[in-house]
């Protein structure tokens, strides 16, 4: 899938410029709960690492395509900005990644390329990485969402992310954006 997901990049370059319509409050709710280091899971050409970065925060953003991490890296030198880039599979063990590293997570229409096996499986990976009280923010379609109504990803009903969120996660915030994707903010209990 990496390769499938290089080519894309290759061909269309940098996408979805804009950050997520809910960026700005979950970036103040970061900032209101101390979080100074955001692992940004599955960045794509880093629209959420670029807009973290200049507000300040520590980010580190993961894809397991080296075309989009490139990207990413010519995007964050031409604004003169700073984050640490990794490519790596989210699906697996992230080696190099230490126990309780990370403030927050940042997961943004990511997840729904796994199945419910991996999604369960990166949760876990997430509550490993993230420092007690962490917080995640997760985007991620749902069967209202326009764009994935002929796709084959991932899609949960509202009750389904909560029950697996709730093994390990307290929910702060659960709302449907304007596209009809659910938009949940989560601290690790």
């Amino acid at each position: 899938m990496s390769k499938k997901w290089s080519d894309f990049y290759r061909k269309h370059g940098r996408f979805y410029l804009k950050e997520h319509e809910y960026f700005e409050r979950i970036a103040n709710r970061f900032k209101t709960y101390d979080v100074h280091s955001i692992f940004d899971m599955g960045c794509g050409t880093g629209r959420h690492t670029i807009s973290f970065a200049e507000k300040g925060f520590s980010v580190l953003g993961v894809d397991f395509s080296p075309a989009a991490i490139q990207l990413t890296r010519d995007w964050l030198q031409s604004k003169n900005l700073h984050a640490e880039l990794l490519i790596a599979d989210i699906h697996e063990h992230i080696a190099g990644i230490a126990d309780s590293s990370f403030d927050a997570v940042v997961a943004v229409h990511t997840l729904e390329y796994s199945s419910d096996k991996q999604f369960d499986d990166i949760l876990r990976e997430i509550n490993r990485i993230l420092k007690d009280g962490g917080l995640f923010w997760l985007v991620v379609p749902s069967k209202d969402t326009e764009k994935n109504k002929m796709s084959d990803h991932l899609i949960l009903e509202e009750k389904d992310i909560k029950n697996k969120l709730s093994r390990t996660f307290r929910v702060l915030e659960f709302a449907k954006d304007s596209d009809g994707s659910f938009s949940i903010l989560a601290q690790e209990k």
